[in-house]
Formats: structure tokens, C-alpha cells, sequence
């Protein structure tokens, strides 16, 4: 009944005020919240989540996830690119090779799962293989950095340094 407003009005927004709390608000932020798991359970949120679980090396957070969003969307090639990036890093290379292998069906000539093929070839102690990979790569997309890197890795690799060194220059310093 301060500030100038009458006690019964004062009263009866009050209890509008209650009544509100304990009807729109608890209903607005359930179908809020449902919303949001909803989202985030679409194929998009997941892997957002999975890509940030990885980035930070949480491989038991992130694996999961990324198979519940390659069950949801098989036919995704940078999916399978990029589930198969995390799984090289954490060095799970017969999963990695299972996506790429999936990616190539899907897409016979895509330059990223290509150089990714070639990483993975140097992680398995395979530099050879590496760089046929990379250069593979490279010619069905030339704008694709990770095989100019696996190429130089490569080269360094099979005892080719000054190859290494002028591929790195190639790659980063003219283009």
C-alpha cells in the first residue's frame, strides 16, 4: 500500500504476480528447455557438441556423440571427415580408417578425407603412403592445407628435408 497505490490494487497484483509463478513461468521455461533438448539433440547440435568434447580431448564425451550423430545422418561426408580427425588425434587409426573408408563411398574424390588418409598414414609410421595421399589430394583440390602439410610431413619423413622445407614455403608463403 506504499508509492502511492491503493492496498486492494496493490493486493490484487500480488496475487496475479503469484499466480503467474506458479502457472506461466514453470510452463514457458519446460517447453523452453524442451526446445533446447530437442536442438540439441538434432544431428547439428550433436556434433557441435562432439567437435567441442574432442577439442578439448575429452575422446569418451566426444565418440559417443559423434555416433549418435553419424547414426542420425550417414550420408554426410564432412562428418565423417571430421569424426575421423578426432579419432587419429586420439590415436584410435582402425575407427579413422572405418569413416574414411565410409567418406570415399559417399564421395569418391573429396580432397580433405584424402589428406586426411594421409595423416593417417603417417600415423601408422607409413610416410610413402603419406604423401601419394597428399598429392592425390592435392590434385582434386589444391586449396586443401591439410594435404600441403601432410605432404611436407611426408617429405621430412622419408629423409626429403630440403623437399619439406620448400613444400612449406609453397604452402604457406606463396599462396
Amino acid at each position: 500500500a506504499g508509492r502511492g497505490v491503493a492496498e486492494p490494487t496493490a493486493r490484487r497484483v500480488f496475487e496475479q504476480v503469484v499466480a503467474f509463478s506458479e502457472f506461466g513461468f514453470p510452463k514457458s521455461h519446460a517447453a523452453a528447455f524442451g526446445l533446447l533438448a530437442y536442438q540439441s539433440d538434432s544431428r547439428e547440435g550433436l556434433w557441435g557438441k562432439a567437435a567441442a568434447f574432442a577439442l578439448a580431448n575429452e575422446w569418451d564425451q566426444a565418440f559417443p556423440l559423434y555416433g549418435k550423430a553419424v547414426r542420425l545422418r550417414t550420408g554426410v561426408v564432412s562428418l565423417r571427415c571430421d569424426v575421423a580427425r578426432d579419432l587419429i588425434r586420439a590415436g584410435r587409426l582402425d575407427e579413422a580408417r572405418m569413416h574414411l573408408d565410409e567418406a570415399r563411398l559417399l564421395e569418391g574424390e573429396n580432397p580433405p578425407a584424402e589428406a586426411l588418409r594421409g595423416w593417417l598414414a603417417l600415423a601408422a609410421g607409413q610416410p610413402k603412403e603419406a604423401l601419394e595421399h597428399a598429392r592425390q589430394a592435392r590434385t582434386w583440390g589444391d586449396w586443401c592445407d591439410l594435404a600441403w602439410i601432410v605432404e611436407a610431413h611426408a617429405l621430412k619423413a622419408t629423409g626429403d628435408a630440403a623437399g619439406a622445407d620448400q613444400q612449406f614455403d609453397v604452402a604457406v608463403i606463396a599462396r
